[in-house]
């Protein structure tokens, strides 16, 4: 029997569960996704496990087209969509911060 260190080490650890996990877990971090411990990565690794349908237009979502999508302000996860929906839901989020930043404003700085 191989112990844990010798599994990494093999090729076939990443094919894993165990795995699978902690290289999700390194590639999320890496795009900036925030956690605050253990248990809220575990949900949100669990939804993204269970989740088959992008939650935006529907979608079955195979392979590699499922996004765990998160805000680039705050790096908090906020919902599970195919790639294409990831991508033009980010571009939205943007411009509505554009927008926001540049609203019309009255001399006490409230929104008109």
């Amino acid at each position: 029997m191989k112990t844990e260190a010798q599994l990494r080490a093999s090729k076939n650890y990443d094919q894993t569960p165990k795995g699978k996990k902690a290289r999700r877990k390194k590639d999320w971090k890496r795009r900036g996704v925030k956690w605050n411990n253990a248990m809220e990565f575990e949900l949100m690794y669990q939804k993204y496990l269970m989740w088959k349908n992008c939650q935006l237009c529907h979608k079955i979502l195979i392979g590699s087209d499922k996004c765990l999508d998160h805000s680039h302000a705050t790096g908090r996860f906020r919902m599970i969509l195919c790639k294409t929906c990831n991508k033009h839901y980010d571009r939205k989020e943007r411009w509505d911060l554009h927008l926001l930043k540049n609203a019309p404003r009255n001399i006490l700085g409230q929104f008109i």
